[in-house]
């Protein structure tokens, strides 16, 4: 792999449900663009890497499995690249930016393009780690009603449950919601990076002068072809479910998903939303509209455990466990690898080269 540092190239981060698939799609449009979709590359670094760790063979093959997991819905060159870059000779122990800079490389190449992109919304909660292995890299933060972006949330997950949008829905997701909107205006994580912020509703009323600024943002000249970006994204046999909740790329762009809270959510859950997003809420660009109602007693009391476990960082628990099961797992696989262990705990990985032929 090469030992050149990760140039050209960019993330689009947002909420989820924050329009950062149409916005994929669209700069992906542009011939001197490649966008890769969802791999979560910052979450994989940040529960794989310690500070400044290189990746060693072990870690590797972890860290394609990781993104591969992500990316294997999607009908997308990137999955073939990821197969490369498992199936190459290379030299460990590596830089995270070196080994970054090689699937990079490989995309580019492969969509004969010039500027790389990763579309991942949840990026959002690792800029951290993405800032210390890609200090060169540009951001594109998509911005949403967050009261929008909630009720698409509950929706989603209502789909998969098969519930329609109801309290236990917006407490189990409002925390995404707050955490996001934390990690964008109070932790001042993109500071000092170079930087373009979007609001979904702007690309929406205005989606060519709005995408002129992003392509001057990007160093290239706008394209009209940006704007066909209807039925390009792909997705492989047996992935219903992703195929139903992107059905909207597939539309024309019409405002018709702006301001729907109004009409989907009680009186009762936007002031609940809007008492328990304070104050993040205060930063956003954004005019809540809600009726100081009366509450439930349930509604009371999930509003102040919610409050109480946010300000106590109970999410910050969750996430340190899944990086040391993360931790423990390369150890085990690293002491045992060529053991019947090894082979357990490597079980349901693609691991050795066959697998990814």
């Amino acid at each position: 792999m090469k030992d050149t540092p990760v140039q050209n190239n960019f993330f689009i981060i947002g909420l989820p449900r924050s329009g950062t698939t149409m916005l994929e799609q669209m700069l992906d449009a542009h011939s001197k663009v490649a966008v890769c979709p969802e791999i979560s590359s910052g979450m994989a670094f940040s529960r794989m890497l310690k500070e400044n760790e290189t990746i060693d063979y072990q870690k590797g093959r972890l860290l394609l499995n990781s993104f591969h997991q992500w990316a294997k819905s999607f009908e997308d060159p990137i999955k073939e690249c990821l197969s490369q870059l498992a199936t190459t000779n290379s030299y460990y122990p590596l830089k995270a930016s070196d080994f970054y800079n090689e699937l990079m490389e490989l995309y580019l190449t492969t969509k004969k393009a010039e500027i790389f992109g990763e579309k991942t919304p949840e990026n959002l909660f690792y800029i951290p780690t993405i800032k210390r292995i890609l200090p060169q890299s540009k951001y594109i933060v998509l911005l949403r009603n967050p009261l929008d972006v909630l009720l698409s949330m509950c929706e989603c997950l209502g789909l998969v449950l098969k519930e329609s949008v109801n309290d236990r829905l917006v407490f189990q997701l409002a925390p995404i919601v707050k955490k996001g909107l934390n990690e964008l205006y109070n932790q001042n994580n993109l500071k000092d990076q170079s930087q373009i912020w979007i609001n979904y509703e702007e690309l929406i009323a205005n989606p060519e002068p709005t995408l002129n600024r992003l392509c001057q943002f990007l160093g290239i000249k706008y394209e009209q072809e940006m704007m066909d970006f209807q039925f390009r994204k792909k997705f492989v046999e047996g992935a219903a479910y992703n195929r139903i909740i992107h059905k909207g790329l597939d539309l024309p762009i019409t405002n018709a998903r702006i301001d729907r809270y109004k009409q989907v959510f009680t009186k009762q859950q936007i002031y609940w939303i809007y008492q328990y997003l304070l104050p993040e809420i205060q930063s956003l660009p954004y005019e809540i509209e809600y009726e100081k109602v009366p509450l439930s007693i349930k509604m009371k009391m999930e509003l102040g455990y919610l409050k109480m476990a946010y300000r106590l960082r109970f999410h910050d628990i969750s996430e340190f466990r899944k990086r040391w099961h993360n931790q423990i797992k390369y150890q085990l696989i690293k002491l045992f690898e060529h053991t019947l262990l090894g082979k357990y705990f490597t079980r349901n990985l693609k691991w050795d080269i066959e697998d990814w032929v």
